[in-house]
């Protein structure tokens, strides 16, 4: 395990803080945190809250507390696009359809032209659809089943539940939606297993218990200036006081930062 992380959960711990890890995406967690009223906003760099419905997010905050603050109940306020009688799902159809994480754009929709067309045709499908008719943009084949699953990830995502302890889904899936083979939600995890990376005692990668290195990386100390007292250590240990020896199964640092995501339950005054 990344000693970072540790050494973040150690500090949140030991400081009482109140803290979920992301079984899956954190940017779902986050959102989900807001639409449940656990956090008054989210702090981020990332587009994409704004597509999951968060309320309220901050971007750009630097250490004075400067910002730039985006509410969605201002939505209607916005000058440069028409946003008046804007709906959740529009906006996410726009999003999409502009390009996202979960699907590249069609070569040459932007942001101007998705809104453009959906606001004249109301619907995904009909701006698809004109738009294949008309040829002037290559649409992929497959674009359509693409479309839809990218917009079941936004709305369903799995996330956790902080009060029931439990894997649920961002928003409420509608009865006669079946996603239980939808692993592109998150594949379903055991009750304890989700429990156990949610509250940072499982590496939600290997799923296996997260060792306290900081603890270990204290013994290895101890063990190294108890061997001192036999035979004398050797140079670069005395020049690398700070040595931590690298265990053989730490994880790839690059995945720990992808998946590993902390987030941080607060109330803002």
């Amino acid at each position: 395990m990344n000693m970072d992380v540790c050494d973040d959960l150690q500090a949140l711990r030991s400081e009482s803080v109140q803290y979920v890890v992301a079984p899956y995406e954190a940017d779902a967690q986050l959102a989900y945190l807001s639409r449940t009223g656990k956090v008054d906003a989210v702090i981020t760099e990332d587009s994409d809250l704004i597509v999951f419905g968060c309320e309220r997010i901050i971007y750009k905050l630097d250490q004075y507390g400067a910002c730039v603050e985006i509410r969605r109940d201002r939505f209607a306020a916005v000058t440069e696009v028409n946003f008046v009688g804007w709906t959740d799902e529009l906006l996410r159809q726009m999003c999409i359809l502009s390009g996202c994480d979960y699907l590249p754009s069609i070569p040459g929709m932007g942001l101007k032209t998705a809104h453009r067309m959906l606001r004249q045709l109301r619907t995904a499908e009909k701006v698809i659809r004109s738009v294949r008719m008309d040829g002037q943009l290559r649409v992929p084949p497959d674009y359509e089943k693409a479309f839809r699953r990218a917009e079941l990830t936004f709305w369903y995502q799995r996330v956790y539940d902080l009060d029931a302890r439990a894997l649920t889904t961002v928003n409420p899936v509608p009865q006669g939606l079946d996603i239980s083979e939808m692993d592109f939600l998150g594949p379903l995890l055991e009750p304890e297993v989700a429990r156990g990376i949610a509250t940072g005692d499982l590496n939600p990668i290997t799923k296996e218990p997260i060792v306290d290195l900081t603890a270990d990386a204290s013994k290895d100390q101890e063990n190294i200036a108890l061997h001192a007292r036999r035979k004398p250590v050797s140079p670069w240990l005395q020049r690398n006081k700070t040595f931590r020896p690298k265990p053989s199964t730490t994880p790839n640092a690059k995945s720990i930062t992808n998946y590993f995501s902390i987030l941080l339950v607060f109330r803002l005054d």
